[in-house]
């Protein structure tokens, strides 16, 4: 895999992940025809970014955790502290 290819396949990552689309390392490495470990490499290099990748083990998948005002729950599309608050 060449630079280019990686780096547009890292940037697909974040947009499978973002869109909650990323459930396992094996659907992401079959879909880029990659390995598992090429995959972790690539999540590796978004954490360096900046991007706060996790594994949901309630949803069964990839997100990303963001600052502010309680975690956004970004594949629901609501945040946590207006959950408490209206509680």
């Amino acid at each position: 895999m060449t630079f280019t290819e990686r780096k547009q396949k890292t940037e697909y990552l974040l947009e499978m992940i973002r869109k909650g689309r990323c459930f396992s390392l094996k659907q992401v490495a079959c879909k880029f025809e990659c390995s598992e470990r090429t995959v972790k490499r690539m999540m590796v290099i978004l954490r360096e970014e900046g991007y706060d990748i996790y594994y949901c083990y309630y949803f069964r998948k990839f997100s990303i955790k963001t600052g502010g005002g309680g975690q956004i729950l970004t594949h629901l599309g609501f945040k946590f502290a207006d959950i408490i608050s209206n509680l």
